[in-house]
């Protein structure tokens, strides 16, 4: 038998996610479109516009429908029934998912893919309506890489190749990716005291010890016109090389910098564009010290 402060305590719960599903729904009809990235268990992946505009998940206290709107990204597990939910607002919920196969509107038509083909799926929000906007700080995942529309990642010196960070790093106020290499990263304080030069809250790219450039980028949803805005930070005692590129076109260059580099533009996009904030070695291609702060927003005109 549960006692009674214990009832007391689940049905609050249950009324809170109550009102928070109905604002939650409200808002779904209101938002612009969205798209799903499917990532499928044979590893492939399908991107699209659903048909579908939320989830039901039975949770531990309540069941709810949870609109694709706040999710960031939703993983099931080898049993094709659990799942774990990471919302926008930064909360993570786990349950069971009761799910038919989802319809998804492709370059290539319709098709229908069954939660057991369904590895896991990223949510991308906005791009249509005027005033859509990105925040590098409050979107970055530690948990997904890519999280669209955002990837974090590197290219060779003098190379454009772009490869996602596979490992994650999780140490004490360091929470992102990296490469084999610890120096060679993109991550988020997390603690409350300047590390490395990153002050809390903020998002810090570093190079390679072989001439590695690290990478953050965005991927445009749709075509649209975008403002870019943002600076890279002074950070540790070394001096980088940081740049701005929309694909190959380099919007902003600043070599050998150890000071904040503020940046602003206007450009127009087509889908699946990409924008680049790119973090590479200094002066005689040393990284030492050269944790770089990075904070970027990108708003639709």
């Amino acid at each position: 038998m549960i006692p009674m402060n214990s009832r007391r305590h689940v049905l609050a719960v249950g009324m809170i996610v109550a009102i928070a599903i109905s604002a939650w729904g409200e808002e779904a009809q209101t938002n612009a479109p969205l798209r799903l990235a499917i990532d499928l268990v044979d590893g492939s992946r399908l991107i699209g516009t659903p048909v579908i505009a939320s989830v039901p998940v039975q949770t531990s206290y309540a069941k709810m429908d949870v609109p694709l709107t706040q999710i960031q990204a939703l993983k099931i597990g080898i049993d094709h029934e659990t799942v774990t939910l990471n919302l926008r607002n930064g909360d993570t919920l786990t349950g069971v998912i009761s799910l038919k196969p989802i319809e998804l509107k492709t370059v290539f038509g319709t098709a229908s893919i069954g939660i057991e083909h369904i590895q896991q799926f990223r949510v991308t929000l906005g791009g249509r309506n005027n005033g859509s906007k990105w925040s590098l700080r409050n979107d970055f995942s530690t948990t997904s890489n890519p999280c669209d529309p955002w990837s974090y990642g590197w290219t060779p010196d003098g190379n454009p190749t772009f490869t996602r960070y596979a490992s994650i790093i999780h140490k004490p106020g360091v929470d992102g990716w990296q490469a084999a290499q610890d120096a060679q990263c993109i991550w988020i304080n997390h603690s409350a005291e300047t590390m490395y030069g990153a002050r809390p809250g903020e998002v810090s790219i570093h190079p390679g010890p072989n001439g590695e450039h690290s990478v953050v980028r965005w991927q445009a949803p749709r075509s649209c016109t975008i403002i870019v805005k943002g600076a890279f930070g002074s950070g540790d005692e070394g001096a980088m090389t940081v740049r701005v590129r929309h694909n190959a076109t380099q919007l902003f260059l600043a070599s050998d910098t150890s000071k904040d580099e503020p940046f602003l533009f206007e450009v127009k996009v087509q889908q699946d564009d990409t924008v680049d904030f790119d973090v590479g070695c200094g002066r005689g291609g040393s990284m030492w010290c050269g944790t770089t702060p990075i904070d970027a927003e990108i708003v639709v005109k």
